[in-house]
């Protein structure tokens, strides 16, 4: 999402409606053509989705109909101090659970 978009809340919403939509479709792509999950790495960037655990379960609520689709946590991602302050942490990333398919080191 382009700078501008993620700073207009009609079009950030917008290009997030967008997003998913194009994530169903290419999950049913996927899946037709044999994939079984899919990952989905979080970056820390406000622009980027998900950038926060609530986005994270949304995004899985919202593409539960789909192959499962489980998040690739990147530890450096998830203590990203000027997103998430001097308190970031991998803990709340871990409370993902079964939904944590990766976490690159």
């Amino acid at each position: 999402m382009s700078v501008r978009d993620a700073n207009d809340p009609v079009k950030r919403q917008e290009r997030l409606e967008a997003l998913r939509s194009d994530v169903l479709e290419l999950l049913d792509y996927a899946r037709s053509h044999g994939l079984q999950e899919f990952v989905i790495e979080p970056v820390p960037l406000t622009r980027e989705t998900p950038h926060a655990v609530a986005q994270a379960r949304g995004l899985l609520a919202d593409l539960k109909h789909t192959i499962p689709v489980k998040f690739c946590v990147d530890s450096g991602h998830a203590l990203y101090k000027p997103l998430y302050g001097v308190q970031a942490s991998l803990e709340p990333w871990l409370h993902l659970g079964d939904s944590l398919g990766l976490l690159h080191l």
